[in-house]
Formats: C-alpha cells, sequence, structure tokens
C-alpha cells in the first residue's frame, strides 16, 4: 500500500457478530456485571442485541 492512498475503515459493529442465541446471552450476561459501573450498559445491548 501507498503511503499516499486514503485508506477507509469500517466501523465495529458488534451485532454483526452475535451470530447464535449462546453469542446473545453471553453479551447480555457481560453487560449485566458492567451494569453496576455503567447504567448504560444493558440498554446498549439490548440495542445490539436488536439489531443483530
Amino acid at each position: 500500500m501507498k503511503m499516499t492512498e486514503e485508506t477507509k475503515f469500517r466501523r465495529f459493529e458488534v451485532a454483526d457478530y452475535l451470530d447464535d442465541l449462546d453469542d446473545v446471552a453471553a453479551y447480555l450476561e457481560i453487560a449485566l456485571q458492567e451494569s453496576a459501573d455503567d447504567p448504560t450498559a444493558v440498554p446498549r445491548a439490548l440495542g445490539v442485541i436488536a439489531r443483530s
């Protein structure tokens, strides 16, 4: 790749990697654990799960 070429990146989207119910359950479990420190963790996770 040349230094003058412009590189484009795509934003990382967690929903693209939630392939089955086990992935969804694990993601939600982590969000529930994080919710003690971050009250937005569960609503944010539910939004991601809805997009998956």
